[in-house]
């Protein structure tokens, strides 16, 4: 074999294990890219719950300031009737 053939081939072997690790890792980027939807879907989900939950929390907040105000007017009628 002539030089230019020798150098040729080694230079398709480095290129060829130099793209097995770069074909593995565009695989796993694939099957990450793959997660990002279902990962959006969630992370929406959440938010939607989240909101729920502080919606939830002023409600109850209201609710007992409420009953906080009721048993104060309470406590009043009960101290000018004795």
């Amino acid at each position: 074999m002539d030089r230019r053939t020798t150098l040729y081939n080694r230079a398709v072997t480095h290129y060829h294990k130099a793209k097995r690790p770069l074909a593995r890792e565009l695989e796993t980027a694939k099957v990450e890219a793959a997660k990002v939807p279902r990962l959006e879907s969630d992370l929406r989900a959440a938010r939607a719950q989240c909101a729920e939950s502080e919606e939830a929390g002023r409600s109850s907040a209201a609710k007992l300031k409420l009953a906080e105000q009721e048993l104060t007017r309470l406590r009043l009628l009960e101290q000018n009737h004795l």
